[in-house]
C-alpha cells in the first residue's frame, strides 16, 4: 500500500499494513483525516446486482457523506494493488 499525497501529486510511502488495519486507522481518526466528511458505516452493503461476477450484493470498505456537495463519497482499500 502507499500513502498518495494530494497536495504534492505523488506517492510518498509504502504502508505495511492489512486493510483491515488501515481501515480501522481511518475510522479511529476520523475527523482528523476527513473533517469535512460525514463518516457513515464500514463495511455497508449494497443490496442487489452490482458487481460484474454476478454476486448478489457490493460490499464499501467506508461510506461517507459530504454536506457541501451533498454527495456520498465510497473508500474502497486496496492491499495488493496501486
Amino acid at each position: 500500500m502507499y500513502i498518495y499525497s494530494a497536495k504534492y501529486d505523488e506517492f510518498i510511502s509504502t504502508v505495511n499494513k492489512l486493510e483491515k488495519d488501515l481501515q480501522s486507522l481511518l475510522i479511529e481518526r476520523w475527523e482528523r483525516f476527513f473533517p469535512h466528511l460525514i463518516f457513515i458505516k464500514s463495511e455497508f452493503i449494497i443490496p442487489g446486482i452490482v458487481r460484474s461476477k454476478k454476486d448478489k450484493s457490493g460490499r464499501v470498505d467506508i461510506l461517507a457523506f459530504n454536506p457541501e456537495s451533498y454527495c456520498f463519497v465510497i473508500f474502497e482499500l486496496k492491499r495488493d494493488k496501486n
